[in-house]
Formats: C-alpha cells, sequence, structure tokens
C-alpha cells in the first residue's frame, strides 16, 4: 500500500514538475531571443545539446539504428524544427508568453484530426472536450476576444508552431510506436539543430 501511495505522489510530482518547467521556459526563452541570441542560433545550441545528450545516453543502442529511423524521424524532425524555429522568431515580434503557451497546444486540435484523417481513429468524447476546451482557452486567455478576433504576426506564428507541433505528435504516434524513444528523439534533435544552423 505505501509503494502505491509513493508512486501515485511520484506521478503527481512529476506532472506539477513539467508543468512548472513548461510554464517557465517561455519566460526563460524570450529573455534570450532578440537580446542576446537569434531564434535560429537559440534553437540551433539548444538542440544540439539536446542531441548530444541523448548520443551519450544511447550510444550502447546505436547498433539499432536502421533506415526506418530515418524515414519517420528526418520528417517529423523537420516539422518540429519549423515549430521551433516559428515559435522562437514569434519572440522578436515582442510575443506573450502566456499567449504563446497556450496557442502553442492548438496541437490538440491537430492530433485528433490527423488521427481521424490518416489512421480512421476516431475521437473520444473526452478527447473532443479537451480539444474544445484548448481552443477556447486560447482565445480567452491569449485576449483575442477583447481584440475582436485580431492575430498578431506573433499569434500566427505560434498557431503555426502548435500545427506543427500536432503534426509531429500524430505522425510519432502513427509511425514511431515501436521506435526506440532515445534514438528516435536524438535523430529528431540533430535535424533540428542542422535545421537551425
Amino acid at each position: 500500500m505505501n509503494i502505491k501511495k509513493s508512486s501515485v505522489a511520484m506521478a503527481y510530482a512529476s506532472i506539477l514538475a513539467v508543468v512548472f518547467i513548461w510554464g517557465v521556459i517561455p519566460a526563460f526563452k524570450k529573455a534570450l531571443i532578440g537580446g542576446h541570441y537569434s531564434a535560429a542560433v537559440y534553437t540551433a545550441m539548444t538542440t544540439l545539446a539536446g542531441a548530444l545528450a541523448l548520443l551519450v545516453l544511447s550510444i550502447g543502442r546505436l547498433k539499432n539504428l536502421n533506415a526506418t529511423y530515418f524515414k519517420i524521424a528526418i520528417p517529423t524532425g523537420l516539422c518540429v524544427a519549423a515549430a521551433s524555429l516559428v515559435q522562437a522568431i514569434a519572440y522578436n515580434f515582442d510575443a506573450s508568453p502566456t499567449k504563446q503557451a497556450f496557442l502553442e497546444n492548438l496541437s490538440c486540435i491537430v492530433v485528433p484530426l490527423l488521427m481521424l484523417l490518416l489512421v480512421k481513429k476516431k475521437p473520444s468524447i473526452l478527447t473532443v472536450a479537451a480539444a474544445l476546451t484548448c481552443l477556447a482557452s486560447s482565445f480567452i486567455l491569449g485576449d483575442m476576444l477583447s481584440q475582436g478576433f485580431s492575430l498578431s504576426a506573433a499569434d500566427i506564428l505560434n498557431a503555426l508552431a502548435g500545427v506543427f507541433y500536432g503534426v509531429n505528435i500524430a505522425f510519432t504516434g502513427i509511425y514511431a510506436k515501436k521506435l526506440d524513444a532515445k534514438l528516435y528523439v536524438m535523430i529528431q534533435l540533430f535535424v533540428q539543430a542542422i535545421s537551425s544552423a
């Protein structure tokens, strides 16, 4: 019983940590981009660091790499690269980190749509409710209702990033289920670093 309670507590603590990290990253990104680094340099540095870290962690698994990894990870890596770059560029237009975070979550709408179109997987009622809540929060918390549904350049770029992130998530869910996650993400990160550079 104690093991189960500690596992549940650890799961909740992990979720809170992820929410905290996702919440503060946009503020740090905004501080770094523009004043110190261009969007491309920032994205190249961070993704290269991540790719190299995964390379070290996966050194014993590199023998498992085959053409399937590259066939899936390169196109999805390009989607993530495009999402990261347009999102980082949006900071040059004085994008609000709050708006950015919610517009990025338009991926919650893209993923079920792509799953329906590509593999005929109908979204559950809960998925539809979550997607609609995400869409509503993008408008409400992004102050778009008070602006008469006007979109700034930053809003458009962040929404586009959400679409690219959604394409990556859907294609990864469909085609990369059997792939080693560390190797798959490592290739994606190298693709991002090269694209940004």
